[in-house]
């Protein structure tokens, strides 16, 4: 059974352009779309895992896209906020010090120093290289 004006074969749900995710209304209960993609490949969620958009496209709802991770797994594969001025999440400008501040939590939610650097070059290095040992993902900072 299809509601008025959707037709089989049709896209699923509606974007809500706030979010940027689909929504999709089943038997008067809204669902976010990709959580339902999941559901139907593997199963129930876990109420404390979330299912992830790899590619940071909430509207990409392929399950090639999509794996189930921690909240705090979920952290570790951001896109890079448009607001950000280094172009890198984790460094930033010091007007105090005049130097490059790469900053970055550890598995246990506790800053890192990272050091204080005159080239934002290599703070950036700095913050890759912690990135890679706290185990982020490799598309975490990208836009």
């Amino acid at each position: 059974k299809t509601a008025p004006r959707v037709e089989v074969g049709d896209v699923a749900g509606y974007l809500h352009k706030a979010t940027g995710y689909f929504f999709v209304m089943i038997d008067g209960k809204m669902y976010k779309r990709h959580r339902l993609v999941y559901k139907m490949f593997h199963g129930d969620c876990p109420l404390d895992m979330q299912v992830d958009h790899i590619n940071h496209k909430r509207d990409d709802d392929k399950i090639e896209n999509l794996r189930l991770v921690t909240e705090k797994e979920n952290h570790k594969n951001q896109k890079l906020n448009s607001r950000n001025k280094s172009g890198v999440i984790g460094v930033s400008w010091c007007t105090r010090t005049r130097r490059w501040n790469p900053q970055i939590r550890d598995n246990n939610n506790k800053n890192v120093y990272l050091g204080m650097f005159k080239n934002k070059e290599d703070a950036i290095k700095a913050r890759k290289l912690a990135e890679i040992k706290f185990g982020f993902h490799v598309n975490h900072g990208i836009i």
